[in-house]
C-alpha cells in the first residue's frame, strides 16, 4: 500500500470513529434540521476541532434526509467582530435562496471574537441585546458551531440569548484525533515567540480544547496523560507570556509546577521554576523572579544540569543588575562564565564578559 492510500485509510478510520462515538447527537441534529421551520430556530453545536466540524458539516449537507435543505456556511473569523446580527443581514442579501428548499445558516469562526479571557466580549454583549430582533431580521434556522469554552462563554455573557428556545448538540473528539494533535503541537519557546498573533491565538484555542478534554477524562486516563497535560500547561504559559499576558502565564506555569513536584520530576520542576522567574521578571517583580531563579538553580545543581545552571546564573545576574545589586550581579555573571567556559561555549562566555563590563 502506498503512502497516499495509507493516508486515505487513516482518514476514513478517523471519520468512521467520529460518527461511531457521536451517533446520538448526529441523529438529534438531523431531527432538528428536519423539523426546523422557515423561521428563526437556533441550534448550538459543541465541537472542539475544526477538522471534526468540517467532517460533520459535510456529512450533514450530503445526508439523504437533507436534500430538501439549502445549507449556507457563513464563516466569521474576524476577532474584532461586534455585530453578528448585522453581518447575517448583509450575508442574507447575497444568498440566492432556492424556492423549493428550506434555508439553514451554518455559522462558524465565532471563537475568535468570543475570545478566551476578556470579560463581556462585544459580540456576545450585542447578541444578547438584539436577541428579539433576530426573529424579524434573520427569519431562518441557525446552527452555531462552537468549541466548549466558547459555548460556556456564550451562556455566561449572553444569558438572554442562551435562555432562548435553543437546542444544544454536544459532539465528542475521537481519541485518535486527540492523540495525533497532542503529539504534534509542542514547540520551543523561540518558535512560539516568532509566531504571528493569529497563530498564537489559534494555539491557545487548540491547547485549551485539549486541556479541557484531559481534565474531563477519568482519573486513570488523566494519570496516563500527565506528560501531555504538563506540556499543555507549559505551552499555554509560554504562549500567554509571548502575548504579554504575564499573569495568565504565571497561573499556567504554577499548575505545571504543582504537577511536576507531585510526580517528583526535578528536571521539569526546574523548567517551570525558570519559566515563573522569567514571567515575574517581565512583570518587573524582580525580587520574586530571583526567588524562582534561586529555586531553579538548586534543582539544576541536584540533577547535574550544568548548562541549565549556567543559564540560570546569567538570569540571576541580569535580574540583580536591574535591582542595582552590582556586586551580586557580577558574582552571578562570573559563575555563569565559569560554567560556560568549562563547556567550551565561547559565545556565552563573551556574553558574560560584556555583561560584566556593563556593570563597571
Amino acid at each position: 500500500m502506498n503512502s497516499n492510500n495509507l493516508e486515505i485509510s487513516d482518514l476514513n478510520r478517523e471519520n468512521n470513529l467520529f460518527f461511531e462515538i457521536n451517533q446520538r447527537p448526529f441523529t438529534e441534529l438531523l431531527t432538528f434540521v428536519d423539523f426546523a421551520g422557515n423561521q428563526l430556530n437556533i441550534g448550538l453545536v459543541e465541537i472542539n476541532f475544526a477538522k471534526d466540524r468540517d467532517i460533520l458539516i459535510e456529512a450533514l449537507i450530503k445526508h439523504p434526509d437533507c436534500q430538501n435543505i439549502q445549507f449556507e456556511i457563513l464563516d466569521f473569523p474576524d476577532p474584532n467582530l461586534r455585530f453578528l446580527r448585522d453581518e447575517l443581514v448583509v450575508a442574507l442579501t447575497k444568498i440566492k435562496i432556492a424556492p423549493d428548499k428550506k434555508l439553514i445558516l451554518l455559522i462558524t469562526g465565532l471563537e475568535k471574537s468570543i475570545g478566551i479571557s476578556e470579560e463581556y466580549p462585544s459580540v456576545l454583549t450585542n447578541l444578547n441585546f438584539v436577541r428579539d430582533d433576530l426573529r424579524i431580521s434573520v427569519p431562518h434556522p441557525l446552527l452555531l458551531f462552537l468549541s466548549d469554552y466558547a459555548l460556556t462563554r456564550l451562556a455566561k455573557y449572553a444569558p438572554d440569548f442562551w435562555a432562548w428556545n435553543r437546542k444544544v448538540f454536544c459532539f465528542k473528539t475521537n481519541h485518535f484525533n486527540s492523540l495525533v494533535i497532542s503529539n504534534n503541537i509542542f514547540f520551543s519557546d523561540n518558535f512560539i515567540e516568532n509566531l504571528e498573533l493569529p497563530a498564537k491565538q489559534e494555539r491557545i484555542e487548540l491547547l485549551s480544547h485539549l486541556l479541557s478534554g484531559y481534565n474531563s477524562s477519568s482519573k486513570e486516563e488523566k494519570k496516563n496523560n500527565l506528560p501531555n497535560i504538563i506540556n499543555i500547561y507549559n505551552e499555554l504559559g509560554n504562549t500567554y507570556k509571548s502575548l504579554g499576558d504575564y499573569q495568565q502565564a504565571i497561573d499556567y506555569h504554577q499548575q505545571s509546577l504543582k504537577i511536576k513536584r507531585e510526580v517528583g520530576d526535578l528536571s521539569g520542576t526546574s523548567h517551570s521554576l525558570n519559566n515563573l522567574g522569567n514571567a515575574y521578571y517581565s512583570l518587573r517583580d524582580y525580587q520574586r523572579a530571583i526567588d524562582y531563579f534561586q529555586q531553579s538553580l538548586e534543582n539544576k545543581r541536584e540533577i547535574g544540569d550544568r548548562h541549565g545552571e549556567a543559564n540560570t546564573w546569567f538570569n540571576l545576574g541580569f535580574t540583580r543588575q536591574n535591582l542595582q545589586q552590582k556586586s551580586e550581579a557580577k558574582a552571578a555573571y562570573e559563575n555563569a562564565r565559569k560554567l560556560y567556559q568549562a563547556m567550551g561555549l565561547d559565545k556565552e562566555v563573551k556574553d558574560c564578559d560584556r555583561a560584566i563590563q556593563d556593570l563597571a
